[in-house]
């Protein structure tokens, strides 16, 4: 089966004395196909951070609903994602983090989950390396601990950037619903800035399930496997304070039984 998501983000930026604002309204939509029972999915949501000297606080809510086709079996999924995250900057070009991303959903199994989320990044004009770790607590899924390790060296070059991206995900008490320890993917991303248009093109291939990602600001904690996917969005700057983007995304599913 296949996941296509379809989204939108407007993209605001404003300084106030010495602080910087940024601000991000987005909507999904995504539909699925194949040997699945569900239908399609909505989300909409906002982030905002604000970014003063060597600190900045970054804050992120979304909700989101799963439709699916036979009631009779699985109810409708509603959910609210909540995530805050402090960044510091400890020296010249290093930075640190800490953050906590929580779910309320009516499903009952994921419901008060967290996923706890620390990182280091060591960034110049021509290189960037970043390392997050993800720790995700499913206290009603048989007590679930997921620990994922998310290594990313990045290279800058003109108009052009270039990163890969590891995700190695590891999974205690999975045998009480049937899954592996450990899973893991690759995913590579080409951006190029061209005038007021930013093109990015991503691709992934592994296994991932219960992944954390966006840096901790999506954790997917419908039990589907995700086995590859492509990614591809344009952003249009509208001036100089804010710009839009528009995204397409495709993923390979299969459900976590199979």
């Amino acid at each position: 089966m296949k996941k296509i998501v379809l989204s939108i983000a407007l993209l605001g930026s404003l300084a106030i004395a010495q602080t910087n604002y940024t601000f991000i309204p987005y909507g999904k939509v995504s539909t699925y196909s194949g040997d699945t029972d569900k239908d399609y999915g909505t989300s909409a949501g906002i982030y905002f951070s604000g970014q003063e000297n060597s600190y900045e606080t970054i804050v992120g809510v979304e909700g989101k609903r799963v439709v699916y086709k036979n009631k009779s079996l699985n109810d409708d999924i509603s959910q609210t994602d909540i995530t805050g995250m402090l960044k510091l900057n400890v020296i010249d070009n290093f930075d640190a983090k800490i953050g906590i991303h929580h779910i309320v959903s009516t499903d009952d199994l994921t419901d008060g989950g967290n996923t706890f989320i620390g990182g280091i990044g060591l960034n110049s004009n021509s290189f960037n390396f970043d390392l997050n770790v993800y720790y995700t607590n499913y206290e009603n899924l048989v007590n679930l601990d997921i620990t994922q390790l998310s290594p990313e060296v990045g290279l800058n070059f003109g108009n052009n950037s270039f990163k890969i991206k590891g995700d190695f995900i590891n999974i205690e008490n999975n045998d009480k619903i049937g899954l592996k320890d450990n899973y893991s993917s690759t995913e590579i991303t080409f951006k190029n800035q061209t005038g007021i248009f930013g093109t990015t093109l991503s691709g992934w291939l592994g296994k991932r399930i219960f992944a954390v990602s966006n840096n901790g600001f999506a954790v997917n904690n419908i039990s589907d496997k995700e086995k590859g996917g492509v990614y591809i969005s344009e952003n249009i700057q509208l001036d100089n304070f804010s710009s839009l983007e528009i995204g397409y995304s495709y993923t390979k599913l299969e459900g976590i039984k199979s």
